[in-house]
């Protein structure tokens, strides 16, 4: 039996670290591997955190819609970046 070299044992980690989770890593890929990674992505452009990202998983693979938990992640970052935005400012105002 021919066993392709060593993603063996990458795939043997993701298998791992997927069942840690709670999930089964699909081998072969897969539809839904590949909306979750674009999920991900796309949480991440918005400035998700991981954890957060975890959470909204989590609400969701409990098979609840996670619309408020993602409204209020969502402006709990929007405030994170105001914050930031405002001490950006006062920077640049003490620096000038």
């Amino acid at each position: 039996m021919e066993t392709g070299g060593g993603n063996d044992h990458a795939a043997a980690r993701t298998d791992h670290r997927a069942s840690r989770r709670g999930r089964r890593a699909d081998p072969q890929g897969g539809e839904h591997d590949i909306e979750l990674l674009t999920f991900i992505r796309r949480a991440r452009t918005l400035g998700l955190h991981l954890d957060d990202i975890r959470e909204v998983l989590a609400i969701r693979d409990g098979g609840v819609p996670p619309c408020d938990t993602v409204r209020e992640l969502l402006d709990t970052r929007i405030a994170e970046i105001d914050a930031t935005v405002t001490e950006l400012l006062a920077l640049r105002m003490a620096l000038a």
